[in-house]
């Protein structure tokens, strides 16, 4: 993975994203010496955001479904739904 200043990337950026688009080779741009940003290809950009909007709809999912046991727990007394989903989650 290439790595420049923002000077760099600036004085070369036409170059760069047709690195990113074509060739698929990521590009780190530092500021002042920190990573700041990363110039990748659309598609790569496209499979990230979907990548991650799964882990938010799973997060979600166990949200709701935390949620929910609590609910049941109070309806049927007795029955600790809660501690059975987090074994049920733990065992996979």
């Amino acid at each position: 993975m290439k790595t420049l200043k923002a000077s760099e990337a600036r004085n070369n950026f036409s170059e760069l994203v047709s690195q990113a688009q074509f060739g698929g080779e990521p590009v780190v741009i530092l500021r002042r010496g920190k990573k700041a940003a990363v110039l990748i290809s659309y598609e790569d950009f496209t499979a990230y955001q979907q990548g991650a909007g799964v882990l938010r709809d799973a997060d979600d999912i166990m949200y709701r479904t935390e949620r929910l046991a609590r609910e049941i727990d109070k309806a049927a007394p007795g029955w600790d739904s809660t501690r059975a989903i987090r074994e049920m989650r733990e065992s996979r």
